[in-house]
């Protein structure tokens, strides 16, 4: 089987250092439980994919199997787009053989990855409208998912609202893009945090608004700018500035919403096991001491719940992702280069990966 391997636990900003392609790879073993095995299709390089292959998830969540060597390869890649060639006996029922499929692998301690020809996905399973392409689909498939739960978890705070108006810092990445997608179908206006080069980006996929970041903190743009305040703030980078800010620019009643915390880009270093408990504690304490005051904080956390909202917003053309670029199997050169692009979190919408099964003539 072909995909990209790598026969060695990589540092930090190191797996473009020991990915390769390979054509002996071992199959998947048949699925369990729930899961469906896939042809694949699409893949897709995303800051999350990339962290889980370099054990740094969270700030280095188990991810990877406990041997990497090269007669024990792992395959990286949490999540695919494919066609079903096999089902697991609890599998959801609406899912048949050749349905065409987005899912995610098995996160903690997988050998099996998506940057494969054929993989097992075992959880957040939804099959792709005809309407929208395979790349469409990896672009809007956890990405869909992570901007969709960050909706839902603000969604009552723009409820009863006269012109609801919400921030979003990191807007112009493959899940604030989808959020401004998410924002403009519900009529809500939304200020994107992004460089001045992609104002013009922000705005065609929703913004009404953008604070330039190299021009200064969006807080001091803010005050600047005379708008009130906001019904909600989404960061999608983290840290303690942009939280301690994003709670000046929020109404009495808005709510908080964070993908990363307020550790900057979590996962660009390794953390102690201490120093992970410690963040988990915390994050849980304040969503916790949260719900005791008016102003909400939370942490964008998909569940199988998400799945519908998302799947829905998929199929009535509410997502418009941004593909940045299509890689074709087994062109190195552009992986790693697509790896480090994405390391740098400078990049604007989705890298997609195709595989040799994926058929030409859908785009």
């Amino acid at each position: 089987m072909k995909g990209y391997v790598i026969n060695s636990k990589p540092a930090v900003k190191g797996l473009k250092d020991v990915i390769k392609c390979s054509d002996s790879i071992s199959e998947p073993r048949d699925p369990k439980g729930s899961e469906v095995q896939i042809e694949v299709f699409c893949g897709g390089i995303a800051i999350d994919e990339i962290h889980c292959a370099e054990e740094s998830f969270l700030g280095g969540l188990p991810t990877l199997p406990r041997t990497v060597t090269p007669e024990r390869p792992a395959v990286p890649g949490v999540e695919a787009v494919g066609k079903v060639i096999k089902i697991g006996p609890k599998a959801k029922k609406d899912i048949k053989i050749g349905d065409i499929v987005h899912g995610v692998t098995a996160v903690f301690y997988n050998r099996e990855g998506g940057w494969a020809e054929r993989v097992n996905l075992s959880q957040f399973i939804s099959k792709l409208p005809e309407s929208i392409t395979y790349e469409e689909g990896i672009a809007s498939g956890m990405s869909g998912l992570v901007a969709t739960s960050a909706y839902q978890a603000i969604k009552y705070s723009l409820t009863d609202v006269t012109d609801p108006h919400v921030l979003v810092v990191g807007a112009t990445g493959s899940i604030g893009t989808l959020i401004l997608n998410i924002l403009r179908h519900v009529k809500c206006r939304a200020t994107a945090v992004c460089s001045g080069k992609n104002e013009s980006f922000a705005r065609s996929h929703g913004a009404t608004n953008v604070f330039d970041y190299t021009k200064g903190s969006f807080l001091q743009q803010f005050t600047e700018s005379g708008e009130p305040l906001f019904d909600a703030v989404i960061d999608c980078i983290g840290g303690k500035e942009v939280e301690i800010d994003g709670y000046k620019v929020l109404k009495k009643k808005g709510a908080f919403l964070t993908l990363a915390g307020d550790v900057k880009y979590i996962g660009d270093e390794r953390m102690s096991t201490f120093v992970m408990a410690k963040n988990f504690v915390k994050w849980g304490a304040k969503f916790a001491f949260s719900k005791l005051t008016s102003q909400s904080w939370a942490i964008a956390n998909p569940t199988e719940s998400t799945v519908e909202e998302c799947s829905t917003f998929r199929a009535e053309g509410v997502f418009k992702p941004h593909i940045n670029k299509v890689i074709p199997f087994g062109d190195m050169d552009a992986v790693t280069g697509a790896i480090e692009l994405v390391s740098s979190h400078r990049t604007t919408g989705k890298v997609v990966l195709k595989f040799p099964a994926y058929p030409e003539n859908s785009s």
